[in-house]
């Protein structure tokens, strides 16, 4: 069986977040794309492509190191005045941090990385679909990261 890519992995964690969410839960009703796949909610998360090095891991099997992709909370701007745009930030904002949140209590994403964590976070308005504008945080994560690698338990290596 083939191991999972990185890809497959941020979604997946990102998916449970939002098919666990509850009404009034900042992901309840969003939704996670590749960035092919073509936005049908409000409001949700990209997960980009991955940059990676590949690597021996224990035991001599290849694996990825220093792996870096870009994932994108997006809130949806419903009509175009300064309100409306504000709105929409703050939607985008609170899913970033959502997410910050979710990779920073698994960094080990259920034990199929060695560690990882986000990078400084860009935000700003996009068109990233059709003539839609939307509010968009951009959070590069980086995954088994070589300088910053930590034990079963979490612990980092010293």
């Amino acid at each position: 069986m083939d191991d999972p890519t990185i890809e497959d992995v941020v979604e997946g964690i990102l998916q449970d977040a939002v098919d666990a969410a509850v009404e009034g839960e900042t992901v309840f009703g969003g939704e996670v794309k590749d960035d092919w796949q073509t936005i049908t909610k409000d409001f949700g998360y990209i997960v980009g492509d991955c940059v990676a090095t590949p690597a021996p891991k224990p035991g001599g099997e290849m694996g990825e190191c220093d792996a870096l992709l870009v994932v994108v909370a997006f809130a949806r701007v419903v009509g175009q005045d300064k309100t409306e745009r504000k709105a929409a930030r703050r939607k985008a904002r609170a899913l970033y941090l959502r997410a910050s949140k979710i990779f920073s209590d698994n960094p080990q994403m259920g034990g199929l990385m060695r560690d990882s964590r986000i990078l400084r976070c860009r935000r700003g308005f996009d068109s990233i679909s059709s003539a839609d504008v939307y509010a968009v945080v951009h959070m590069p994560l980086i995954c088994n990261e070589t300088g910053q690698q930590v034990d079963e338990e979490g612990r980092l290596y010293e």
